[in-house]
């Protein structure tokens, strides 16, 4: 299970455009999402935003 100081973590990073409502969503993906990260294991994530520039 993901650990809540992760999501909370990557919620306060992308906080601002959150707030701005410039992305749709943020999906967490890989061994974090999966329960198999290791010591050498990144975080994998994907920002979705409108189908427009965003400045």
């Amino acid at each position: 299970m993901v650990e809540k100081e992760l999501l909370e973590q990557i919620y306060s990073d992308f906080s601002i455009i959150i707030q701005k409502k410039e992305i749709l969503g943020i999906l967490l993906y890989g061994s974090y999402l999966l329960d198999n990260e290791t010591s050498k294991s990144d975080i994998d994530i994907c920002i979705v935003a409108p189908n427009e520039h965003i400045h």
